[in-house]
C-alpha cells in the first residue's frame, strides 16, 4: 500500500541450498548475481545469501568430547573450602585458581569463584559433578585466558552457578578497565563450549548468563539460564548441536554481536531443543541466522513503551531504552512517525540473512517475528509457526519480514497472526515451493515495496486517525525494486487489508494461490500498484476474491493462462464453482469465514481458449476441498446461474471496482474479524 515507482525483473527461482558442514571461510559478495545450481535451475543468490550460505559451525574432537577418565586434579567444595587433590589448581582466598591446562574434576558447594587463568595455547575442561558455585563479587565461573573452555556436565549430576553481585558492565574487547566486572555469570574470554548429559542452572541477577568474547557452543546437556540481561550470548558465535537449553531472560535470550568480521556473528542451530521467554529480542544474531535443525520456542514478550515512562511496560529491559521511541501522543503510547507503537523487540532477527531450512521454529512476539535486515530464505523441511501480536491494534508487527529479498522454497509456514504477513520492504517476495499460510493479518497478508511512500494511503473510510500508509525517506517518483513472483508451492492468504500487495509486479507461474481478501472497498484481493505494473498469470491455480471497491485483475497482454474476473455477490460460506459447457465441474471455490466475494478471480490450467464456462452460486460440490478450495471436483449439483462466459480472451470477465489505484491506508481495527 505504498505509492512507490517499482519494478521487477520476472525470474523463475529455487531453493538456495546451504554449503555442507565445513570450516567458516569468508566469501566475495560483492555484487547480487543469479547463479545455476547443480541441477541446471536458477537459483537466487546476493551478497547476504552468500554469505550465509558459506557459514558452517565446527564442532571439534574437543567439543564433542564429554569423558575424563585423566584428571589433573579432583576438587570437592564445602561452603568457602576448596580441597585439591592432584596440581593445575590451588584456593586463593575465594578464588580457586586454575593455572595449568587439562581436566578438572569439581563437586560440592562452593561460596567462591572458580577462576581459569592458562596459556592461551592450552585447553581446560572443567567438569561438573554436582557442583554449586555462587559469589557476590564477579563472575562465579572466569576464564581469563585458554584456548578453550570446555564445560562438561557430568552424567546423573545437577549443577549450579548462581551471580549474586552487583554492577556488572558489559565491556566489549580493547575497552577494558580494571574496575569493570565481567559480563556473565559464566564468563569466558576464550571459546567456550558445554558438554555432557548431565544439567546445568545458571542464575544471573544482574547481567548475562552464559557469556563468552568468542564462540559459544552447546553439544549436549541440560542447561537452564535466568538471566537480568542476555541469556546465551557468544560475541562471535553461537552454535547450537544437540541438548537442551531454555533460557529466561530480562533483554535478549540468545545473541551474538560480531559484525566485522563477516566469517563469523552468525547464530547456527542444526539440533536440540530450544525454549526461551525474553522481554528483549528472542534471538539476535548479528550478521546470519541459520536453523538447519533442532526444535525451536521463542517468545519475545517486550511491548510498547507508554509515554512518559522510561521503562518497557513488559517488565525488565524490553529492548525499550529511553529516547528510542519516536514521535508520542500524552497518556497513550510512544509512536514512530507514521503513527505506529514503537516496539524494539522481535522475535528472531539477523542483521545480514536469516536462512531456515530444517527443525522446527515456534515464535510468539509483539514486535516482527521473524525479521531480516537483508535476506530471508525459508525452505527444506523446516516447520515454521509464528505469531506477532500486540494488544494495542495498531502495532505494526510482521510475521517474516525481510529488508531485501524473501523466499520460500519449502517448509511448512504458518503465520497465525501479524499485522502484515510476509514483507520485504527493499526486494521482491519469490514462492517456489513448500506450504505458506497467513492465516490473519491486520493488514497486507503479503507485501513487497522497496521504500514506500511519504504518501498517506486512501483509508476507504475504514482508517482510524494516523493510520494512513506509511512513511519513507524514498519519494514516490524513485525506481526502487519489489514484486512478487510464485512458481510453486502452496499460499494461503486472509488478509483485511490488500491480500497481496506487490508494489511491483505480480506473477503467478505455478503452485497454488488462494487469496481471502478484505471486506472494506479500500483494499483489494490483488494490488500491484499503479505505476505501470501489471498482474501476470502464466501458470499454476490462482484464487482471489475480496470486496469490489479496489479490485484489480491480471492484465491480459502478460497473461497467458485462461483467466477469470467477476464481480460477483457472494457472503460467507457461499460457494461459486465454475462449470464447462458440458455441466462437468472444473473449480470451486468457498468464501471463508468472516469474508465476502465481491470481486472473484480465478485462474487454472482447465480453462480452455474459446471455451465456454458458467458460474454457479451455491449448490453442493464433491472432492477434496482445502481452504475452501476444490481443485478437481468430481461432482456437482443444484445452485443457480450467475453467469455463462466465453473465455475469447486471456482475461475474461469484470476488471472489479477502481483497480489500479493502489491499496488503501488499511490497518483499521476490522469489525467482525478481529
Amino acid at each position: 500500500m505504498k505509492y512507490t515507482k517499482l519494478f521487477l525483473c520476472l525470474l523463475l527461482v529455487a531453493a538456495l541450498p546451504l554449503a555442507g558442514c565445513k570450516k567458516n571461510t569468508a566469501t566475495d559478495t560483492s555484487a547480487v548475481t543469479l547463479a545455476t545450481g547443480e541441477n541446471g535451475e536458477s537459483q537466487l543468490t546476493d551478497p547476504s545469501t552468500q554469505a550465509a550460505a558459506a557459514i558452517s559451525a565446527e564442532f571439534t574432537k574437543t567439543d564433542l568430547t564429554d569423558t575424563y577418565e585423566t584428571v589433573a586434579a579432583t576438587v570437592t567444595f564445602s561452603g568457602a573450602t576448596a580441597a585439591v587433590e592432584g596440581s593445575g589448581a590451588a584456593q586463593n582466598g575465594s578464588v580457586l585458581e586454575i593455572t595449568a591446562g587439562g581436566t578438572y574434576l569439581l563437586s560440592g558447594d562452593y561460596s567462591g569463584q572458580v577462576l581459569v587463568n592458562v596459556p592461551e595455547t592450552d585447553k581446560v575442561q572443567l567438569v561438573l559433578a554436582g557442583c554449586s558455585v555462587t559469589y557476590g563479587d564477579g563472575s562465579p565461573i572466569l576464564c581469563e585466558s585458554a584456548d578453550k573452555l570446555v564445560i562438561t556436565l557430568a552424567e546423573g549430576t545437577k549443577n549450579t552457578v548462581t551471580d549474586n553481585g552487583s554492577g556488572y558492565v558489559d565491556v566489549e574487547d580493547g575497552e577494558e578497565d580494571p574496575n569493570t566486572r565481567t559480563a556473565g555469570a559464566i564468563h569466558a574470554k576464550c571459546a567456550l563450549t558445554v558438554n555432557g548429559s548431565g544439567a546445568l542452572s545458571v542464575k544471573a541477577n544482574y547481567h548475562n548468563g552464559i557469556h563468552t568474547k568468542k564462540t559459544l557452543k552447546l553439544v549436549s546437556g541440560t542447561v537452564t539460564v535466568e538471566a537480568a540481561d542476555d541469556g546465551f550470548k557468544g560475541k562471535n558465535a553461537v552454535a547450537i548441536r544437540g541438548g537442551s537449553l531454555t533460557v529466561t531472560s530480562g533483554e535478549d535470550g540468545i545473541q551474538c554481536s560480531e559484525e566485522e568480521n563477516t566469517a563469523h556473528g552468525y547464530i547456527w542451530i542444526e539440533g536440540g531443543s530450544v525454549n526461551i521467554t525474553a522481554q528483549g529480542d528472542g534471538i539476535d544474531a548479528s550478521l546470519y541466522l541459520i536453523q538447519k535443525g533442532g526444535e525451536v520456542t521463542v517468545n519475545a514478550i517486550g511491548t510498547q513503551r507508554k509515554t512518559g515512562t522510561s521503562s518497557s511496560t513488559g517488565g525488565m529491559g524490553g529492548g525499550m531504552r529511553p529516547g528510542m521511541g519516536g514521535t508520542s501522543s500524552s497518556g497513550g503510547y510512544e509512536t514512530n512517525s507514521d503513527g505506529y507503537y514503537k516496539i524494539e523487540t522481535k522475535g528472531v532477527k539477523a542483521g545480514s540473512a536469516i536462512s531456515l531450512s530444517g527443525g522446527k521454529l515456534t515464535v510468539n512476539s509483539t514486535g516482527h517475528a521473524v525479521k531480516s535486515s537483508g535476506t530471508l530464505t525459508v525452505g527444506g523441511d523446516i516447520v515454521l509457526r509464528v505469531r506477532a501480536y500486540c494488544e494495542e491494534y495498531r502495532t505494526n508487527s510482521k510475521g517474516l519480514s525481510a529488508d531485501s529479498d524473501l523466499l520460500i522454497s519449502g517448509g511448512d509456514t504458518i503465520i497465525e497472526y501479524s499485522y502484515e504477513g510476509v514483507e520485504s520492504s527493499g526486494g521482491t517476495i519469490y514462492v517456489t515451493g513448500g506450504s505458506v499460510r497467513v492465516e490473519y493479518a491486520v493488514d497486507d497478508g503479503f507485501n513487497a515495496s522497496a521504500g514506500g511512500s511519504t504518501m498517506g494511503g486512501m483509508g476507504g473510510g475504514m482508517t482510524p486517525p494516523g493510520m494512513g500508509g506509511s512513511s519513507s525517506d524514498i519519494s514516490s517518483d524513485e525506481e526502487e525494486t519489489g514484486g512478487i513472483v510464485f512458481s510453486g508451492g502452496y499460499t494461503f492468504v486472509n488478509a483485511f487489508g490488500d491480500g497481496l500487495d506487490s508494489n511491483g509486479n505480480l506473477t503467478v507461474s505455478g503452485g497454488t494461490v488462494i487469496v481471502a481478501g478484505p471486506t472494506n472497498s479500500g483494499n483489494g484481493a490483488l494490488d500491484c500498484g499503479d505505476n505501470n505494473n501489471h498482474i501476470a498469470v502464466t501458470g499454476g491455480i490462482l484464487v482471489a476474491y475480496g470486496a469490489s471497491g479496489m479490485a484489480e485483475a491480471p492484465d491480459s497482454s502478460v497473461t497467458s493462462q485462461y483467466t477469470v474476473a467477476y464481480n460477483a455477490n457472494l457472503s460467507a460460506g457461499g460457494l461459486l464453482t465454475v462449470l464447462d459447457e458440458d455441466g462437468k465441474p472444473i473449480i470451486a471455490v468457498e468464501i471463508a469465514e468472516g469474508n465476502v466475494g465481491q470481486h472473484v478471480v480465478i485462474s487454472c490450467p482447465a480453462f480452455e481458449k474459446d471455451g465456454k464456462y458458467t458460474l454457479v452460486s451455491g449448490g453442493t460440490v464433491e472432492g477434496e476441498s482445502t481452504d475452501g478450495l476444490c481443485a478437481a471436483p468430481t461432482a456437482f449439483s443444484g445452485g443457480s446461474t450467475l453467469t455463462t462466459l466465453t473465455l475469447s480472451s486471456t482475461v475474461t470477465g469484470s476488471s472489479g471496482g477502481m483497480g489500479g489505484m493502489g491499496g488503501g491506508g488499511g490497518g483499521g481495527r476490522p469489525g467482525g474479524r478481529w
